[in-house]
């Protein structure tokens, strides 16, 4: 499905805040104030399935005030000045600032003319993240500040906001793919956790799990290699080898010194490889065979390519 493309400029603060509040807070609505004297708003967001970005342009001294958020938000401030506060937290954003939008509080903030970039996954796509990449259980998740770690980690998500808003603003068929928007909503999960302060960083993990029966370990094998072509899940392969997420990860490294998602991504890669043979050089393209089988970067593609099979996928399309 290409996104979604909506777009708005107005003069009116009604109409504007009242789409704001349909895209991001349709049941627990923003409250805003201000002077509406000097107010001018532009707003272009996309949505591919999961996968939200937009940017906003806000002119008008404002205090808002937010109610908990159910997805996980963030803005990247493109232009101008924030003061955000939530419960003892109070942060300050310039140009270039990162900010969560809190999911277990309330909030308000305070600006005069700002730019911001927005991104959206779903809570639970994170909560898979954390499971598959840590073992803790999603319930456990909880994110512990609004900003980001470290400016280097607020330089990375600024980084993916931009590449993930561009995703989505590409006319064709880059997002057609489930695999592709798959990948890309895993891949903020994954970033976010690294990015943001939050429990997977001090929880200590659990114990090893108890051995996985062969049985199982081919059931979840099975499960990966005939699902290769669509979106899969830890907790899907876990479901359909009768164990729990980390019984499936550590029996993974055991046998196969490598994880579930990564063994998944070979198999891909498998895929790929085959129709790079067998495709007609002027009817496919590197690029679209990529996309295909759920590699949303075609220079990354090509490195695990040329890791695999000793050369780039275009040299195998030509011969």
């Amino acid at each position: 499905m290409p996104a979604d493309i909506l777009e708005l400029t107005t003069n009116d603060p009604d109409q504007a805040h009242q789409q704001l509040n349909q895209l991001y807070a349709p049941d627990r609505p923003i409250r805003f104030s201000g002077d509406p004297e000097h107010f001018g708003f532009s707003l272009c967001a996309a949505q591919a399935g999961d996968l939200h970005g937009g940017r906003i342009r806000h002119t008008m001294a404002t205090e808002a005030e937010f109610a908990p958020f159910e997805g996980f938000l963030t803005a990247t401030l493109l232009s101008g000045a924030i003061s955000w506060r939530a419960g003892r937290e109070q942060a300050v954003l310039r140009r270039g600032g990162v900010v969560r939008y809190p999911t277990t509080a309330g909030s308000s903030a305070s600006w005069a003319d700002v730019t911001v970039a927005l991104m959206r996954i779903p809570m639970a796509a994170v909560g898979q993240a954390a499971q598959a990449h840590t073992g803790i259980d999603p319930a456990d998740l909880q994110f512990h500040r609004l900003t980001p770690v470290s400016p280097a980690m607020t330089r990375q998500w600024r980084a993916l906001t931009g590449f993930v808003y561009r995703m989505l603003s590409v006319d064709g068929v880059v997002l057609d793919s489930p695999l592709i928007r798959a990948h890309l909503t895993d891949m903020i999960a994954v970033t976010a956790l690294t990015v943001f302060p939050n429990s997977t960083m001090t929880t200590e993990h659990a114990p090893g799990a108890r051995r996985m029966a062969p049985a199982a370990l081919r059931r979840a094998v099975a499960y990966l290699d005939d699902h290769a072509e669509q979106p899969v899940t830890l907790a899907e392969v876990a479901e359909a080898a009768g164990v729990t997420p980390r019984a499936l990860q550590a029996a993974f490294r055991q046998h196969y010194g490598t994880t579930p998602m990564s063994y998944l991504r070979r198999v891909r890669l498998e895929g790929a490889h085959r129709d790079l043979q067998t495709a007609s050089p002027g009817q496919e393209s590197v690029t679209a065979i990529a996309y295909r089988w759920g590699f949303s970067s075609p220079s990354r593609f090509a490195a695990y390519y040329r890791g695999a099979y000793g050369v780039l996928p275009s040299r195998t399309l030509r011969d």
